[in-house]
């Protein structure tokens, strides 16, 4: 009888792990992805760079990773008004909400260019916050969002069910509107409803994705990681942050690519930087990749590395080829 019992073990066995291979081709675990990019006169330089490498370094390697991943792409300037931006600008702009083919998320890619920005401080705030819950932002309260420098709700469907939203930011130089101490007028005199700041980003991931920590398998044993929102800010140098008086980290100097003049962000110099705190904040980073992405797919590997992570109702198998997330159908 312990011998038949110790068969119909193995057999089972082989069984289940024959069907865990099998689920496992299609099993891997599938994240939210949105691409953040900054299209200012500031990273006119830079962009280029970015369409290409990121096709290549980054959605390319994120899809092999993670299969049924989807992919989104905004971009953003500044509020189209003197002295934070100018007449074309824009301070947030869906270019492709959340899908799998990249198809048209390629193309929206290709056709970005840089330009206007006004000062160096940027929306990239509220670019957070649009991505993060598509809310819109109707500035003068008039109850539409026709007026100038207005931005349509407009969702980018991040799933609640996704257990990851992994959200890359490239831009460059890190000074952010809106500091409301000291801009209490951006981005004009007599707003009603003012652009975010740090403390409405974080509303916006606690009200749609909110951080939180699991235990999934990894290679060797169990690993604790991150889920909901997290968000890593790429930039083209090691610059992390302001002095406290103002003067650059590591006492780096900046250029601005649209006056040719030293910046001035002593106005803008906090404890923390708003990408640093954010990335604390959602278990991201704040990460340099060059200036012309030759680190972005080390970057990448990274990431995927430490956010892996089994949605609802999959559990973590290791196999030869990797950690793949399989339906849990054996209790």
């Amino acid at each position: 009888m312990n011998t038949l019992s110790n068969k119909n073990k193995y057999l089972y066995q082989v069984l289940i792990a024959a069907l865990f291979s099998v689920l496992a081709m299609f099993g891997r675990t599938a994240s939210d992805v949105i691409l953040i990019l900054d299209v200012t006169g500031s990273t006119g330089a830079l962009l280029p760079n970015w369409q290409t490498k990121i096709i290549t370094d980054f959605i390319a390697p994120l899809s092999l990773g993670s299969s049924g991943t989807r992919f989104a792409l905004v971009s953003h300037r500044d509020f189209p008004y003197s002295p934070y931006g100018g007449s074309s600008d824009y301070g947030y702009r869906v270019e492709a909400p959340l899908d799998a083919d990249t198809t048209d998320l390629i193309t929206a890619l290709d056709a970005l260019s840089s330009s206007g920005g006004g000062d160096a401080p940027e929306s990239q705030l509220e670019a957070l916050r649009q991505a993060i819950s598509g809310s819109g932002l109707d500035l003068n309260g008039d109850g539409d969002y026709l007026d100038k420098g207005d931005i349509k709700p407009k969702l980018l469907g991040i799933n609640p069910s996704t257990p990851q939203v992994l959200i890359f930011h490239f831009t460059y130089p890190l000074s952010f509107h809106n500091y409301p101490a000291i801009e209490v007028n951006y981005p004009y005199s007599g707003v009603v409803n003012h652009p975010a700041d740090v403390d409405a980003v974080k509303s916006a991931i606690d009200a749609i994705c909110p951080v939180t920590t699991v235990d999934v398998y990894d290679a060797g044993g169990f690993k604790r990681v991150q889920a909901g929102c997290m968000l890593y800010t790429l930039i083209p140098s090691a610059l992390k942050m302001l002095n406290s008086d103002g003067t650059l980290y590591k006492s780096e100097s900046l250029i601005d690519q649209q006056t040719g003049k030293l910046l001035n962000l002593k106005p803008y110099a906090l404890a923390t930087n708003p990408a640093e705190e954010l990335a604390e904040y959602t278990g991201g980073a704040v990460l340099s990749v060059g200036s012309s992405l030759e680190g972005l797919a080390e970057v990448v590997e990274s990431v995927v590395e430490d956010t892996r992570i089994c949605s609802e109702g999959r559990v973590p198998v290791e196999l030869p080829t990797g950690i793949y997330c399989i339906e849990a159908l054996l209790h």
